[in-house]
């Protein structure tokens, strides 16, 4: 069995996704179930485009029912019971590829194997691409040695290419005029952005350079099918503070921004893509800690360096206020558990990203994911990797980890008075930083800034988000000159500003730290750490409610 969902259901689940408020342990929000090798799973299909249907949501919940029926049938070894399901699925969904894979698959074991093979042809007429999987499942064992099963094989690559071509025309009906719509078969990515030509080159060199250096240092698989990334126009994501997600089963990113949200949940596809391409399921801590990790980060050398982000100012409250999650819990996390609460979910975003930032600043996080990766069918958790990686038990470890969070100097969040500051308020547009107000006597009045500029680069660097501009301005001095690249209108334009100092009871916020969509602005109340037992990790989200965009406009 598989788990994705059919190309047809893309525009249909993005429309869906775009227009309800996510849920904290939602499917909205990006399912991450991962097939294992030699296994049999599956996911709810999201429905199909070609089968409209006046109550989208409660379609798509008759058919998340349909599923977990299949999978306990198929848990059970009844696949004559499973063909009965998945037709009552093609009822609902005919041209949903993984229905369709799925029954080639109950046919399969029954020894059916023309029915099978017809089953499967139409899954890849429809849309099914994970080859990876599909070479591996033992529910096709019977299929391997036909003629026709091994020219679907050596069909993929072209099925891939005519897979992006279709998805692009799905996108470009759904979006229509006013967007840029691409194919990048190099590195398999299909775009639909609402922003311009010249920043789409930026962002498509921005994330090759990022896929290459995860690929050199940490993930062994790229991407096997194509990848569909949507920045779409301002307003069009309707749930309020979600900076972005990214839906494993249907391969689609969307991102409000450019900035650290696009990077973000960019890491989680080729996270999953790696996972995949090892036929493992990795618990979610480890998922998003991956995703908050390299949101903030550069390349050097061809490798992408993490850097410290806001997260790290919540993070000291929360370990001084003894609010942290234990690690031997926390490694056994499940999707609920990670997103228990406003509370929690802030916890965990947090707790997860220095972890990780604690692996590389020891030299280590090459080493572990490699002793993870390899040791994934005794330990899925990640524990048996630290002890082994640090000669240490866990709680070692975690004492150790908690004495450095403790020492860390956080970034800076405020411009206190006298220091060099631009003079605008900003808020987060989709490829760089909006200016709301612009303080009378600052250097940006007097070189000229106004409401409404869009700030887009500094010294021809990109400024996508908040964390960037202040970084920035915090290295510089009173009297610096900066050259600032704007766009007013729709043109871009770049002038001088010669920085001023912050005046004297403005010690703003000089960023609002990006915490999770569902998180609460302020720190959390005190509480005694709870104790968990251990559970399943089952189907992660894989989106990160951790990019929401500041609801505050920062002074700059």
């Amino acid at each position: 069995m598989r788990h994705l969902t059919g190309v047809a259901a893309i525009i249909g689940l993005l429309t869906i996704v775009m227009q309800l408020s996510a849920e904290p342990d939602g499917n909205q929000t990006g399912n991450t179930a991962v097939a294992q090798a030699g296994g049999s799973t599956t996911r709810p299909a999201s429905g199909s485009a070609s089968q409209p249907a006046t109550n989208p949501a409660a379609r798509a919940r008759k058919l998340a029912d349909l599923n977990r029926k299949l999978f306990k049938l198929f848990d059970e070894k009844k696949y004559g019971d499973c063909k009965t399901v998945l037709d009552q699925i093609l009822k609902l969904s005919p041209d949903d590829n993984i229905a369709w894979y799925n029954m080639a698959c109950a046919q399969a074991r029954l020894g059916e194997t023309r029915e099978s093979l017809d089953s499967l042809n139409k899954a890849v007429e429809f849309g099914y691409a994970g080859f990876r999987h599909l070479e591996r499942d033992a529910d096709l064992d019977s299929l391997r040695k036909t003629d026709e099963y091994k020219k679907i094989i050596a069909q993929k690559d072209e099925i891939q290419r005519r897979r992006a071509d279709k998805i692009r025309k799905l996108l470009e009906n759904q979006f229509g005029e006013g967007y840029i719509y691409q194919i990048d078969h190099d590195s398999k990515l299909v775009f639909a952005t609402n922003i311009d030509e010249t920043t789409l080159d930026e962002v498509k060199a921005k994330l090759t350079a990022h896929a290459q250096g995860l690929w050199k240092t940490l993930f062994k698989f790229p991407f096997e099918q194509y990848v569909s990334i949507v920045v779409p126009k301002e307003g069009t994501i309707k749930t309020p503070g979600l900076g972005g997600y990214y839906q494993n089963d249907t391969r689609i990113l969307v991102s409000r921004t450019i900035g650290e949200e696009l990077i973000h949940e960019f890491t989680h596809a080729l996270h999953f893509a790696d996972q995949e391409g090892r036929g493992q399921e990795h618990p979610i801590w480890i998922i998003e800690g991956m995703g908050t990790l390299f949101e903030t980060s550069e390349l050097r050398n061809g490798k992408v360096v993490p850097g410290h982000s806001s997260r790290l100012n919540m993070l000291k409250e929360i370990v001084r206020r003894e609010l942290n999650t234990p690690w031997e819990d926390f490694f056994a996390f499940n999707q609920r558990d990670f997103l228990n609460g406003q509370e929690q979910t802030m916890i965990s975003y947090c707790q997860s990203r220095y972890i990780m930032m604690y692996l590389h600043e020891r030299g280590l996080l090459e080493k572990w994911y490699g002793e993870y990766v390899g040791g994934w069918e005794k330990d899925k958790t990640g524990r048996a990797a630290f002890e082994k990686v640090f000669g240490k038990e866990l709680p070692e470890i975690e004492n150790d980890w908690l004495a450095w969070i403790k020492q860390l100097k956080p970034p800076a969040i405020y411009l206190p008075p006298n220091h060099a500051y631009l003079g605008v308020r900003v808020e987060q547009a989709v490829d760089g930083l909006r200016i709301i107000d612009v303080v009378d006597g600052s250097g940006a009045s007097k070189a000229g800034l106004m409401s409404q500029d869009v700030i887009v680069k500094i010294n021809d660097s990109r400024i996508a988000n908040h964390s960037e501009l202040i970084k920035l301005v915090d290295k510089c001095k009173v009297g610096d000159k900066l050259k600032v690249n704007l766009r007013r209108d729709g043109e871009y334009q770049t002038v001088d500003v010669t920085l001023g100092a912050m005046p004297g009871g403005m010690n703003m916020p000089a960023t609002a730290p990006s915490t999770p969509a569902s998180s609460p602005s302020t720190a959390p109340s005190r509480r005694p750490p709870r104790r968990r037992p251990a559970t399943t990790t089952s189907r992660p989200a894989s989106s990160s409610a951790a990019s929401a965009v500041p609801a505050a406009p920062a002074t700059e």
